[in-house]
């Protein structure tokens, strides 16, 4: 709206001029045709006046400003994490030292703050009696006396301030933090329970029972050595059964086997600071069997004692609960596999077969002992 006022303004403008233009032309052509008589005043051209009328443009409005907008962006917050500082041994250490040296000094200032206060009332009491002595008159020369009893009324002492109490202040130094000492352990165990032969049907399971000395390794390893004897009966595979004419029934042969394991066992706790914990382990064992010929009929030692010697090698998983310190009660389930073996004669195999070339012989037969253990911790 403003910019067509404006041209409006100056085309009005550029008309009027037009026509002023034009008037002052036919003003000279008059005046040209005057005669020429006239005065010089006035054959000189009078200059009329032309009146523009021009029309002034309208003001042109500046465009408002407008208000600047801000764009404020919430973005999301960082957070910047770091390990905490841990102190050392050395920094706990020097931290002690300095509070021990800053209570120390704290004594010492004391006492000597104390024997200072102590040692001004001891001067001041003296300065005072000499200043009192000083000050007093002589007295005047007297006319001699008759001597006379008098009695003097005791003069009360000079009361003097008693120092002020000296306070001690006890401190006890910290106490420095000491690493636990892990003390290792002789122990002694005796063992109850029993074997069996799992895979052999024709042998009985028997007891068991030893003794082992060992070493405990801090708080979960321990070894020891030890010696197991064990009692259990095998029905004979190739003898034939006889008849007990007092019982009426078929009687098997049977062989007794006492069987002696002497070996090294290794245990390995999983928890340390707990009074249950798991128990994981393995062994090593030489084993000796000898064998009776027990139930034959009217005869109680026909043949041979046969003896047999053999290494097994076994794996033991349990359980340790600690009573005290001083004992604890374990529980071991051991399966024990064969390595080597050697057989002093022919006797009885292990297992009842049909046929002899399936049979296996005793000592090649994997077994199981069960064993309750109470140990000592010397």
């Amino acid at each position: 709206m403003e910019i067509k006022a404006f041209f409006t303004a100056v085309i009005f403008a550029a008309v009027f001029s037009a026509q002023a233009a034009d008037e002052n032309a036919v003003l000279k052509q008059e005046l040209s045709a005057l005669p020429a008589t006239l005065p010089a005043a006035q054959a000189a051209p009078v200059p009329v006046p032309v009146a523009a009328t021009l029309v002034a443009p309208a003001p042109v409005q500046a465009a408002p400003a407008q208000a600047p907008i801000y764009i404020i962006e919430k973005q999301a917050p960082t957070y910047v994490e770091d390990s905490p500082i841990k102190e050392s041994k050395a920094d706990q250490l020097r931290k002690t030292r300095e509070e021990v040296e800053r209570q120390t000094e704290e004594r010492i200032v004391e006492k000597l703050e104390a024997d200072r206060v102590r040692s001004e009332q001891e001067r001041a009491v003296k300065v005072m009696d000499a200043f009192e002595a000083k000050q007093s008159p002589a007295p005047a020369p007297l006319a001699p006396i008759p001597p006379q009893t008098v009695v003097e009324a005791p003069q009360a002492p000079l009361a003097i301030a008693p120092p002020p109490p000296v306070i001690e202040v006890k401190t006890e130094a910290p106490v420095l933090p000491q690493e636990e000492k892990i003390k290792d352990h002789t122990t002694v165990s005796a063992d109850a329970g029993f074997i069996s032969y799992p895979s052999a049907d024709n042998v009985s399971a028997g007891f068991s029972g030893g003794v082992s000395i060992g070493r405990s390794f801090g708080k979960q390893l321990s070894m020891d050595l030890g010696f197991l004897y064990s009692n259990l009966d095998v029905e004979s595979a190739n003898r034939l059964p006889f008849w007990d004419p007092f019982r009426s029934v078929w009687v098997p042969s049977v062989t007794e086997v006492q069987q002696y394991n002497v070996g090294a066992n290794l245990r390995y706790r999983l928890l340390e600071d707990t009074t249950f914990s798991p128990v994981l382990g393995g062994g090593l064992s030489y084993t000796i069997r000898n064998y009776q010929w027990d139930l034959i009929p009217y005869s109680p030692t026909v043949g041979d004692a046969p003896t047999s010697w053999a290494v097994d090698l076994g794996l033991t998983i349990g359980f340790d609960v600690k009573l005290s310190e001083t004992f604890k009660v374990s529980a071991d389930y051991r399966y024990m596999m064969n390595v080597a073996y050697d057989l002093e004669s022919q006797y009885e195999h292990s297992r009842i077969f049909s046929g002899p070339l399936s049979q296996k012989e005793l000592e090649e037969i994997g077994y199981q002992v069960f064993l309750v253990k109470g140990t000592f911790l010397f």
